[in-house]
């Protein structure tokens, strides 16, 4: 599985209106989920360089990060790729189940009684395969010591980059965000 870290790449800028200094470490995600799930599902080339720069053209940058609903219609036009947009968590399992392809899930981070398990702000993170109700995440921000955080402690199990955890801990991540999962597949 290909697996690119937005903590690798603070060297690529990423400017956006509000934050012109910002690079893919601050607010990659969403470019470098972009470069996993085309290179996964496609076998083609899209280097996280090639995704800012791709993102970028498509105006899909804007100060919260990347705007997901602009740049999948772009990547599936350039790639061939289809999408779905939804919230709904079983409809996502039983793609992912299916092995139908791979989804750009969109956790939001804390809120009042709950502490984001991926994020504490808002994050873009690829759901690449699952097993029943297991999902294996690929993290972009994936860091040694990322879930010893209090309240993200024993969420997860972690092997190597590849992360697992319920799916109803995903989605739970996600309710404040909507849509909350983009589902790509091969057209």
């Amino acid at each position: 599985m290909i697996f690119y870290n937005q903590n690798d790449y603070a060297h690529i800028p990423y400017p956006s209106t509000g934050y012109p200094n910002e690079n893919i470490e601050d607010s990659g995600c969403g470019v470098c989920s972009a470069s996993m799930v085309v290179e996964n599902l496609t076998g083609q080339r899209f280097s996280v360089e090639e995704s800012t720069a791709f993102a970028l053209a498509a105006d899909a940058r804007d100060d919260d990060g990347t705007d997901m609903e602009k740049l999948a219609p772009a990547l599936c036009k350039r790639f061939g790729l289809t999408f779905e947009a939804t919230d709904d968590k079983e409809k996502v399992l039983a793609f992912l189940n299916a092995g139908n392809g791979m989804v750009i899930a969109n956790p939001g981070g804390d809120r009042e009684g709950h502490v984001g398990l991926f994020t504490t702000t808002g994050h873009y993170i690829v759901l690449a395969a699952a097993r029943q109700r297991t999902v294996m995440v690929l993290d972009p921000s994936l860091s040694p010591t990322k879930f010893e955080k209090e309240g993200r402690r024993g969420m997860v199990f972690v092997d190597g980059v590849n992360i697992y955890c319920d799916i109803d801990t995903v989605a739970e991540d996600c309710l404040n965000r909507s849509p909350a999962f983009f589902l790509f597949k091969k057209a």
